[in-house]
């Protein structure tokens, strides 16, 4: 009851927090559109988000090193975490004195040959976004630290603080900076500035005081966990990195890419977010009990996380076109916009099921010690999705978003890889049964979506919000929603596979069950 109550806290929170955000996207369509502005501040947020990628993949290896700290012995364990966090310090001051002084050849790398007139845009916001490297690496590391002790709502509070602040910077800044993308810059700093100081002022009431140290010891354990992860972090940033270049030769291509990236990455963090924040700990604490323990802890939420995720990808692919145009279509954010955004997020709707599990894998398999297998499994997919980009990018005739078939389809293969490496030999995961439980959900899927666009109900439903108005609009979506939502969970049952949702409430029934049992003295 525990975890059920922690995870409905971080979704509730999660869900205020991704709509301040989704406010913020809102009006960064209003204000630009998907103008070429908004494609040099992808290609900006891009350089930053290649050096944040450690700080995931740093974080992930520190905390599967706190299996190793004996907590009880509470100095050494401030020892241990004061090293860390100085650790992250260094890189991050050292990743933007470099970034900084190597600007203008890193910019040109970035642009180069597909849209050498971003250059200036996107060197300019460069150099105002890079100390978001500081801010969200420290942010990540104690958030992680934070959630091994279970203090799960601190760093969401002030994240929901953070995100409000900055919200207010975005509405005012817009009018009074000499740039009006910059106040969206300074938005993501506030952001993230308000949740470090939060996740900081956190740190004495569970436990831990800062010393500043800097033992080799710890950070020479955790660097060796943390290679194999950056290395596979990176092949997929990689990939990403391809296809948002190969993006910039079209006009609001890539913008039209970050505002479906935006919808894609909040719906993925709104419905796996909270459920990885809650089992991590568990995780960690059940593989100390043995293998069974812990594939018991994990295969409950995937089978059930498979089955909404599978259900949120219909929704976005059906109801994609209708959801821009009530979400994002004003101001500057024109028809053209929509279409465009709309196709792309149908797009990586596809991938939403498997990146979900894919994240929840990654996690359990640092948890196992395996990320040898991780890094096998991650590289060697990304090398062949990169490849594939390559020649569709040098294929006469390709179209505009071709290359992010190559990106889906990259992340399908990890998750089923992935799945299958997690649970090898375990004696409860019948792969027989879960190939069947896959394959039924995917059937419901695709008879849903078959039926949808066979009425050709995404322009009725975008002619409807055309004749009646945004406000009306919105009851249509939810009603259309939980229309689809009921053909998807009746076609799973008319295919007999309710199993998902009756297993998971037949162990919560047991836990329960177990719990109550009176104990015999």
């Amino acid at each position: 009851m525990g975890r059920l109550r922690s995870a409905f806290q971080l979704h509730v929170i999660a869900t205020a927090g991704l709509g301040i955000s989704f406010v913020c996207s809102i009006l960064l369509s209003k204000y630009f559109g998907t103008t070429r502005i908004v494609d040099a501040y992808g290609m900006a947020e891009l350089l930053v988000f290649l050096l944040i990628l450690y700080s995931e993949s740093l974080k992930e290896a520190s905390i599967a090193q706190l299996k190793m700290v004996d907590f009880d012995n509470r100095a050494e364990a401030n020892r241990a975490i004061s090293a860390v966090i100085s650790l992250f310090a260094l890189i991050s001051i050292a990743l933007i004195g470099a970034t900084w002084l190597f600007i203008d050849p890193i910019v040109s790398l970035l642009t180069h040959k597909q849209a050498p007139e971003l250059f200036g845009d996107v060197r300019r916001i460069a150099i105002y976004l890079v100390p978001l490297v500081l801010l969200q690496s420290l942010t990540t590391l104690l958030e992680g630290y934070l959630y091994v002790q279970k203090r799960y709502l601190v760093s969401q509070i002030s994240k929901l603080f953070g995100l409000a602040a900055g919200l207010g910077v975005l509405v005012f800044g817009y009018g009074t900076l000499e740039w009006g993308i910059l106040a969206y810059v300074a938005y993501r700093l506030v952001a993230f500035g308000i949740q470090l100081t939060g996740c900081i002022l956190a740190l004495p009431k569970a436990g831990f005081r800062y010393t500043p140290t800097l033992r080799l010891r710890h950070g020479r354990e955790i660097l060796t966990k943390f290679a194999p992860l950056f290395a596979a972090e990176l092949s997929i940033i990689g990939v990403i990195f391809l296809v948002k270049w190969a993006l910039q030769s079209d006009a609001g291509a890539l913008a039209s890419y970050g505002y479906a990236e935006r919808i894609w990455g909040a719906t993925l963090m709104l419905l796996v977010g909270p459920v990885s924040s809650v089992i991590w700990p568990d995780l960690i604490a059940a593989r100390r009990d043995g293998e069974q323990a812990f594939w018991t802890g994990l295969h409950t939420p995937m089978r059930l996380l498979l089955a909404v995720l599978a259900g949120t990808a219909l929704l976005l692919v059906c109801l994609a076109e209708p959801t821009i145009m009530v979400v994002l279509e004003r101001g500057k954010f024109d028809q053209t916009s929509r279409t465009l955004t709309a196709e792309c997020l149908r797009l990586l709707a596809l991938s939403l099921p498997f990146h979900g599990l894919a994240l929840i894998c990654k996690r359990a398999m640092v948890v196992q010690g395996r990320t040898r297998t991780l890094l096998g499994i991650t590289i060697g997919v990304n090398c062949l999705a990169a490849g594939a980009i390559v020649l569709v990018i040098s294929r006469s005739g390709a179209q505009t978003f071709d290359p992010i078939y190559a990106l889906v389809a990259g992340f399908a293969v990890i998750s089923l890889l992935s799945i299958r490496a997690v649970f090898s030999g375990s004696d409860r995961f019948h792969h027989r049964t879960y190939q069947g439980y896959v394959a039924r959900i995917l059937i419901a899927a695709a008879i849903v979506t078959g039926l949808f666009y066979l009425f050709d109900l995404d322009q009725r439903l975008v002619q409807a919000i055309h004749q009646h108005g945004k406000t009306v609009g919105l009851a249509i979506l939810a009603v259309g929603s939980a229309v689809l939502l009921s053909v998807y969970t009746g076609a799973l049952m008319l295919l007999g596979e309710s199993d998902g949702v009756r297993y998971a409430l037949e162990k919560f029934r047991n836990r329960q069950a177990n719990q109550t049992k009176p104990t015999g003295r």
